[in-house]
Order: structure tokens, then sequence, then C-alpha cells
């Protein structure tokens, strides 16, 4: 077997959430190929799933040593970075990333997140804003097509303030993505304030 093939197996059991048989096809993949950025990225995602934050945060590492500029495995670290608690170390990571990728409205949010927990309110709010501004020229079609731009482009709206947009981005979201639970409790709080 060649790792893609393992990879994309890794792929479908984890969307069965089946993340030990997930793990087990990335493991066999780094067997064949250990210098493959992918895999790592790969068997991070696994263990930040299944909430082994120190596992993916030395997956992601690895990843890194071998492609120290992929965005993909530097925007997955952030998030291992913000999920453990440590905000300040967290705020620091997305600020550089923040300065390699401007455009990322995802990256703003991020540290719109950690801002926040940090009690900066001021921050948080222009983080918002920057995130808000990068997404809100971006064609519909074009955010709809990218499902965590589509569903940020619903939390930002919501965020701040702009209660009916927030509904209408929702509300497509969820047409397209009929389970999205977390969507439908934001959706939710969406109509309770309006």
């Amino acid at each position: 077997k060649d790792t893609a093939h393992l990879l994309g197996k890794a792929k479908v059991l984890l969307k069965k959430n089946e993340y030990g048989a997930a793990e087990a096809e990335v493991i066999a993949a780094i067997e064949l190929d250990a210098n493959d950025p992918k895999l790592w990225l790969g068997k991070g995602s696994i263990a930040h799933v299944r909430g082994d934050l120190q596992a993916a945060l030395a997956d992601y590492d690895r990843a890194l040593d071998l492609d120290p500029e992929n965005e993909t495995v530097r925007f997955a670290r952030l998030g291992v970075l913000v999920d453990s608690g440590n905000d300040q170390e967290a705020a620091e990571a997305v600020k550089k990333y923040r300065e390699d990728f401007p455009g990322d409205a995802r990256a703003a949010y991020l540290l719109a997140v950690v801002l926040s927990r940090l009690g900066d309110g001021e921050g948080t709010r222009q983080a918002l804003e920057e995130a808000y501004a990068i997404l809100s020229p971006v064609p519909d079609e074009i955010i709809e097509a990218h499902v965590p731009s589509f569903l940020l482009a619903g939390v930002l709206s919501y965020s701040l303030g702009k209660l009916e947009e927030a509904r209408i981005r929702l509300e497509r979201f969820i047409d397209t993505y009929p389970p999205a639970p977390g969507a439908r409790k934001l959706l939710g709080a969406v109509l309770l304030k309006q």
C-alpha cells in the first residue's frame, strides 16, 4: 500500500469517528515515509480530535520540522494552542501567524477568542472587525464553498451584532450542512436576540 491510500482510508475512518483505526492507518503510512509532513499533520489532527493536545502539538511540530512554511500545519498548531488554554502563548502565536498570513480571517477570529479570554475587550473587538473586513468583500459563493469560512461568516456577523446577517448566513449554512449542531445553537441565540 502507498501512503496516499492509507491517508485516504484514515480520512474516511475519521468521518466515521473511528479514531483508533484512523490513527493506525496514519501510523502505517508514517512507517512507509516518515518524512511526509501530510502524514504528521494527519496524525496530529487525530490526536487533536481525541483531545490529546500534547501529542497533537508534537505531531504538528514534527510536520513543521519537515516543512516549516506549511500554512495548514501552522494553522492547525494554532488550534491546539488555543484549545490548550495557554492564552498568552496562543495570542503570540496567532499574531506571528497573522504577520505571515494577514488575509486569513480564521486567524483574526482566533486572536479575538484568545484576547477575549485574556480580558482585552478592545483587542477582541478589533480582531473581530478585522476578520469581518477580510470576509465581507468575498462573494458568498466563494465563502460557501469553504466550510470553515462559511460558518465563520455567520459567527462573525453574530459577534459584531449584525443579527439579521447572522441569521441569513447561519440558515444557509444549516441548509447546506443539516446536522450542524453548533450552527443551530448559534442560530437559536440569534433568533432569541431578534
